[in-house]
């Protein structure tokens, strides 16, 4: 049974592979496509509204390539095809990217030979429309990978209670999450729901050695009673194994030097566990 077990996760350890190269690669379509439908767009309001004077025209290097290649550069940069963050997150987050994008747009198209031969109408315009195109368009699709459930990475749970309850229920109804649950650890599971929905690995003593053997590249430590000296224990002898670990500790005295503090905002009117 362990053999048949450890099998399955690397199994899924790889399908998550593919998937966290393939996720990127069309997200990074879909916004290519979205900045060329904002771009195209502008041009037709543009055209509409200047009306007295020759329809304009944007060079098409700029309208296939360097535009393009400039906001996903700094979608880029703000996470957008990496990590995981919930759908308010990525909404700020591609808000500002977009802004920064904008403002070197401008730098470059005025400071180039382009600059003389730009409409500031059509500028407004098309940063007007990428915002929208990029959140509805990524919408769409998020829902729809939720909905097939697809490109979702395995994930070993560390503690079975009602916090874990509570991560889980904002990781199912938040866009912004793909995780697949493939077994849980803790010594005494105190969530029925939990512990009846997946299989329990083994106790945290053994998480070491049930991660290591799993493959599985993600672990959430949902355990806030745990004693700081045992959570930094764990961590520090499971992160050799994983490349992403989220938890929801009692953060008192807990180092978090490169760590990154996420709120789930709907579980905030739920009293503490």
């Amino acid at each position: 049974m362990e053999k048949i077990i450890r099998l399955a996760n690397k199994t899924r350890g790889r399908s998550a592979r593919y998937a966290r190269y393939l996720y990127p690669v069309l997200f990074i379509l879909l916004d290519y496509i979205a900045i060329l439908l904002a771009e195209q767009e502008a041009l037709g309001l543009h055209h509409l509204i200047d009306t007295d004077i020759a329809p304009y025209a944007i060079a098409p290097k700029y309208f296939y390539l360097w535009v393009p290649m400039i906001f996903i550069l700094f979608l880029g940069q703000s996470h957008a095809y990496r990590q995981m963050h919930s759908i308010l997150d990525s909404t700020r987050d591609i808000f500002f990217a977009v802004l920064y994008g904008f403002m070197a747009c401008l730098l470059i198209i005025y400071f180039s030979a382009a600059g003389a031969h730009t409409s500031r109408l059509f500028v407004g315009l098309f940063i007007v429309l990428l915002v929208p195109n990029l959140y509805l368009i990524r919408y769409l699709a998020k829902k729809f990978i939720k909905k097939c459930h697809l490109f979702y990475e395995p994930v070993i749970l560390v503690g079975a209670g009602k916090t874990a309850e509570r991560v889980l229920r904002y990781y199912r109804n938040d866009l912004g999450y793909r995780y697949d649950i493939v077994g849980l650890i803790d010594d005494n599971p105190l969530s029925q729901k939990v512990a009846s929905r997946f299989l329990l690995y083994g106790k945290v003593a053994d998480a070491e050695a049930i991660i290591r053997d799993s493959g599985v590249q993600n672990v959430i430590i949902t355990a806030p009673g745990m004693h700081r000296d045992q959570l930094q224990d764990l961590i520090s002898k499971i992160q050799p194994y994983v490349r992403d670990i989220s938890f929801a500790p009692d953060l008192i005295g807990t180092p978090m030097l490169g760590a990154e503090a996420e709120v789930l905002f709907s579980e905030n009117k739920y009293p503490p566990a």
